[in-house]
């Protein structure tokens, strides 16, 4: 409730602009445990006549009281007070504001709060408050003791872990203390004024915090721990007239006029806010600078109910049935949480929250035409490329070496296996799950982690400066990074382990407003009142500026002379219904109820796509031709391309059966272990391994015509150290601190090195010597070759001995044509950025997509060539298909099978025969070297890629790379969230793959792993669990949701149908912790109406959710019966569909620490 108002009500450090109360929420101190203990530290300036624990004003997390009279009863809490009605009778219980009381004995009641810890409360005097006496989660209790004169003395924790509390004379803490080794270790030392406020606080590593007050004990200066001070101003009504940090952040001036009921707001870049208030003190309008209106309307108890925005869209707050607020609804009925809990057991997909500032710019796709794309937390390991999230990571840890010796006896040594006859569990078992994945952390006796130690045994260790900042990290080879922090806890300087500095400035809003990589290269930004991005600054000069209207869409983009680049016309929910681009066709947009696009047209072109009721996109088709699915909940059942040829899918028992249009089946089988076989219906047998963080660790084929294995090894950082295969022949590769790939050693005995710049610029490789490069990191010179640049960026002109060839680009930066020795190529693209053709003078080649990877493909020969993959997330195709035309009978195919390296590029090609048909030799930054004895061609290069022959160059979706240069010809699309260098490949390019031209992966190694980390876990939730829920024949329809028990705390996935379930009594967790031999059709289906009563499917499990005293997280439909199942069931955990970055979301806050170094 409070992070909800604080929205909206809130300026400055903050600043209540109704009350003018100055609050303060800092967590000082945290114990991990079952029950955190968590000493978080409240003041507020209403508060400045309050003697309380930490004096005048402050108080702590569990200053909580709670007393009863004949009317009611009143909790009082850190932040305040809360009344509920009188409870007649035990057991019964009352909500209010987000709280549930329940009345356990007349003297003992519980106070349940989301999904904190239950708190309780035992009168010894019903005429006196009962004081917080134990927190509960399920068997986990803290318990609270107090002295006599009922002051907090001592805490026993959750790990029985004691902590003693010393108070001085008038009842202020002084001291809290941990007993370690049998003797007291300080965690928090306070001191006090002599009237009696607090002035210091000392942390268990010396470090200080400072407070100043004026007379009236009102708080006028705090100081954090590396010295940073806040100021604030009062008038003569006590309320906060002006809040600004030293330097200028997060300065407000407010004006209070009462009698209008207005408070006007002055922030330094001099905009002004006007905020409008009712008599009960409610914000009913919020005019911005520019004159823009929000509209907020509350219920008769204040809570906000709704928002309109200036563009008359209007968003809900939905509220649970004790007031708690649960989420945002918008225009489009999409839910978006509007609180996180403070304990939250679901991963949500803030997918950027662990990014260091230069990724977490988001807004730096402003406003590229092709970002209306989809865009999904897509796992970038070998292993999701190929099978998306089908594999659980339960599959990936060292099988016995029974089983390797049953699967692959002869090739035994090539695999990773443990001794079958250990009764000890493996490492790779016994690790817990951490935020970093499997593995264990280490703290120190205050809390703070300082090492993690992966499954393996490889650790990496940080170090913290005064205000909990890290200030070093060191990965798991032993590399180091070191942070320099400014202002309030703001990331000024990066430094990687080769000495490369990055650094960063910020506005008072803690925008980034300008960043410079290693190589010096700089980024700025100029921002309006709104905080919108409104001027994009290259190395001093600009390159786009942006419009926007009221509500802060963006609705122009312009270059650097102020030219029009890009018109956006915006329709119903702000969503672009028209795209205007110079140069470059328009294109205009519809969407279904949801907000997806279902239609555009562009240029002389339709492209349509639809979805089923679970979200599950069923059509992708341009000009009526394409690709259409269908599902069984949310496992892909059957996909055909071109509405003739049909590929079908059979899950089950760790098996997927893919079946094509001529009846063949090619057969994916998985082993414990993370053993993955497929046979093949050319009698190839490929045998794969993968490892817990998803590596590719090897392989083995047995086919006509070949039989081979071959073993991959990493350093602890997961960098390609060696190959070696059953025919002795092996590769070696070398790293910089850094990690950047520095040599390689091939198996013909060629090695090959590579040189970097400071910015990443990759400078020297065996195609590639006598580099120059210029300011922004551009390309000057290579090899003899000159290279210029238009005004956006974008390679326009390369001269050389060969001549002269030229490059056009159109408004979204979308490669267009080329001019050279050879002739002239085209390329023509969708609305969404993807190539639909190629032409040239040797042939014209049409592509058809399904959502973000190739479906096919048709020359101007007419052949037909048919990716089939393994999931409907896969990006590495399992085997394709090969027809004369789109008329040719789709009983008969050509079958080739592909075989892929560790990063999941081709290596070769075997025909339906077990001939090999194609392969070839992948060097490091993608030359290939094909067999010149290979009866096919194949395009497909690193996932992702696709290789032009007629011009050397990768199409990589949204931008073309060269493997000659290893870089791109263009700036990233979305700008610095792609990395800092806006040309760069990635540096690693063994170990990584830049899928799309968006991302360069060798930025942030510690980010890709904590997003991998998240997206496995997303990949558990409640749509992926509904994969393995098959529909019945009766019709029967289910909703899943997460449940939490109010009273353990246990979080657990249940399943309910429209139709009373067969027996009763079966209630099971989700499909991997029920017993063995519960197959999907005995999965749990809560019965809440008699056998074979219809009801709808949400209201029954909310029904029995509410009997057995659980609350629902979220609700997802698996084919809802109708639409009163789906009307409000939004999922907490819902992909948010398009990635609008047109609409250019703020920039983010950057106080958090960055991701190499954030171990909470």
């Amino acid at each position: 409730m409070a992070r909800l108002r604080a929205k909206y009500y809130c300026a400055g450090d903050p600043v209540d602009v109704v009350t003018g109360v100055n609050t303060d929420e800092t967590l000082e101190l945290e114990l991990p445990g079952p029950i955190p203990f968590q000493w978080r530290r409240y003041y507020s300036s209403a508060r400045n006549t309050e003697s309380l624990p930490l004096g005048w004003g402050h108080t702590h997390e569990y200053d909580c009281s709670f007393t009863a009279d004949l009317d009611g009863y009143c909790f009082r809490g850190p932040a305040g007070l809360t009344f509920f009605p009188y409870i007649p009778e035990d057991g019964g219980v009352a909500a209010v504001s987000g709280l549930l009381l329940r009345r356990v004995t007349p003297l003992q009641f519980e106070i349940h709060s989301d999904a904190r810890p239950v708190m309780e409360f035992v009168f010894h005097n019903p005429e006196a408050p009962a004081p917080l006496h134990r927190l509960i989660r399920g068997r986990h209790t803290m318990v609270f003791q107090y002295t006599d004169a009922g002051a907090l003395s001592q805490i026993t924790g959750s790990t029985n872990q004691l902590l003693q509390v010393r108070t001085d004379a008038a009842g202020r803490i002084t001291l809290l203390s941990v007993l370690k080794d049998g003797a007291p270790r300080r965690l928090m030392e306070f001191e006090y004024d002599a009237p009696g406020n607090l002035i210091r606080g000392t942390d268990a590593y010396g470090n200080s915090f400072h407070f100043a007050y004026d007379r009236a004990n009102r708080m006028i200066r705090k100081t954090d721990r590396r010295g940073y001070s806040f100021e604030y101003e009062y008038d003569d009504n006590g309320r906060c007239v002006r809040s600004r940090g030293e330097d200028g952040l997060h300065d407000v001036q407010l004006r209070y006029l009462p009698a209008e009921r207005t408070t006007v707001v002055t922030r330094p870049d001099g905009g002004v806010w006007k905020y409008f208030y009712d008599d009960a003190g409610a914000l009913t309008n919020i005019v911005d600078p520019y004159g823009g209106t929000q509209i907020l309307k509350s219920d008769e108890d204040g809570r906000l109910v709704s928002v309109t925005d200036p563009n008359g869209n209007t968003s809900h707050v939905l509220y649970s049935p004790e007031g708690l607020p649960l989420a945002t609804v918008d225009p489009l009925q999409r839910a978006t949480l509007a609180e996180a809990p403070e304990h939250q057991p679901v991963e949500l997909p803030e997918l950027l929250v662990s990014e260091p500032p230069l990724s977490r710019l988001a807004t730096q796709a402003l406003g590229h035409p092709p970002l209306f794309w989809e865009r999904k937390a897509a796992d970038r390991t070998p292993l999701a490329l190929e099978y998306g999230d089908w594999i659980d990571p339960e599959f990936l840890a060292p099988p016995t070496s029974a089983l390797v010796e049953t699967l692959v006896s002869e090739w035994r040594p090539f695999f990773v296996a443990v001794d079958s006859t250990s009764t000890d569990p493996p490492a790779w078992r016994k690790a817990e799950e951490t935020e970093f994945g499997p593995g264990t952390l280490d703290r120190d006796f205050a809390g703070k982690v300082f090492r993690y130690t992966d499954p393996a045994g490889h650790s990496e260790h940080w170090r913290y400066d005064s205000a909990g900042n890290v200030r070093r990290y060191r990965d798991r080879n032993g590399s180091q990074w070191l942070y320099e922090y400014t202002s309030w806890n703001l990331l000024e300087r990066e430094v990687d382990p080769s000495g490369g500095a990055t650094a960063y400035e910020y506005t008072y809003a803690e925008r980034i407003s300008r960043c410079a990589d290693a190589g010096g290269a700089g980024t700025s930004f100029r921002f309006d009142w709104k905080q919108n991005p409104i001027e994009l600054i290259r190395d001093g000069e600009v390159a786009e500026r942006y419009t926007y209207d009221r509500a802060g869409n963006l609705i122009e983009r312009k270059d650097g002379n102020d030219a029009i680049r890009v018109r956006i016309v915006r329709g119903e929910a702000n969503l672009p219904a028209r795209v205007e681009q110079n140069p470059g066709p328009a294109a205009d947009l519809e969407y279904d109820e949801e907000g997806r696009w279902i239609k555009a047209s562009s240029g002389s072109s339709t492209f349509a796509r639809a979805f089923d009721e679970v979200g599950n996109r069923t059509l992708d088709l341009r000009d009526g031709m394409g690709v259409s699915h269908r599902y069984a909940g949310l496992d892909l059942a059957e996909t055909t391309v071109f509405g003739r040829f049909k590929i079908s899918y059979r899950r089950g028992n760790g098996v997927l059966t893919i079946v094509d249009p001529g009846g063949q089946t090619q057969q994916i089988r998985l082993f414990p272990g993370g053993i993955v076989q497929k046979r093949f219906s050319n009698g190839t047998l490929h045998t794969a391994q993968f490892d817990w963080s998803g590596k590719f660790l090897g392989s083995a084929v047995n086919s006509k015509s070949l039989r081979r294995a071959c073993q991959y090894r990493y350093s602890p950082e997961g960098e390609l150290l060696s190959t070696r295969d059953s025919r002795g022949r092996t590769s070696q590769y070398g790293y910089d601190a850094s990690h950047r790939l520095v040599d390689a050693v091939y198996p013909d005995g060629s090695s090959e090195q590579f040189r970097y710049d400071a910015a990443a610029n990759l400078l020297e490789q065996a195609t590639l010597a006598n580099t120059e490069t210029g300011r922004g990191n551009r390309l000057l010179a290579a090899g003899g070759d000159r290279f210029e640049y238009d005004t956006r960026g974008n390679l326009m002109r390369r001269t050389g001995a060969a001549g002269t060839t030229t490059y056009e680009y159109d408004a979204a930066g979308r490669l267009l044509k080329i001019h050279g020795r050879s002739g002239e190529w085209t390329a023509e693209y969708d609305p969404f950025g993807r190539r639909i053709r190629k032409s040239s003078s040797a042939e014209t080649v049409e592509f058809y997509w399904d959502g973000e990877r190739l479906a096919a493909e048709v020359s101007s020969t007419g052949l037909l060539r048919i990716y089939v993959y393994a999931h409907p997330e896969a990006l590495v195709p399992q085997f394709f298909l090969e027809y004369d035309g789109l008329d040719a009978n789709p009983e008969a195919p050509a079958r080739y099978f592909l075989f892929t390296n560790q990063i999941g590029a081709p290596e070769r090609v075997e025909d339906d025969s077990g001939r090999t048909a194609w392969q070839a030799e992948i060097r490091a930054y993608g030359q290939c070297h094909v067999d010149p004895d290979s009866t096919i061609e194949l395009a497909l290069r690193f996932p992702g890629h696709y290789y032009d022959r007629e011009t050397g160059l990768h199409y990589n979706r949204h931008r073309y790379y060269s493997p000659e240069l290893g870089r791109y010809l263009h700036p990233d699309p979305i700008d610095l969230a792609g990395g800092l260098n806006l040309y760069a490949y990635t540096s690693q390019p063994l170990n990584l793959v830049d899928v799309d031209g968006l991302r360069c992966p060798h930025m942030s190694p510690r980010r890709l792993r904590r997003l991998r980390h998240r997206q496995r876990n997303l990949a558990r939730n409640i749509r992926k669990r509904m994969m393995r829920i098959p529909f019945e024949k009766d019709g029967r329809t289910y909703v899943v949701a997460t449940v939490r028990h109010r009273q353990t705390g246990e979080v657990r996935t249940v399943v309910t149908s429209n139709v009373g379930p067969k027996d009763p009594n079966r209630r099971t967790p989700h499909p991997y912790a029920r017993d063995a031999g519960v197959t999907d059709e005995m999965y749990v289906r809560p019965q809440t109406r008699r056998r074979g009563e219809a009801e709808h499917a949400e209201d029954r499990l909310t029904t029995w959710a509410q009997e057995n005293d659980y609350e629902v997280l979220s609700l997802t439909p698996t084919r809802p019966c109708c639409g009163g199942c789906t009307g409000i069931v939004h999922d907490r955990l819902n992909d948010p569909g398009l990635d609008r970055v047109d609409r250019l979301p703020d920039m983010p806050k950057s106080r958090t620490q960055p991701s190499r170094g954030d171990p909470g």
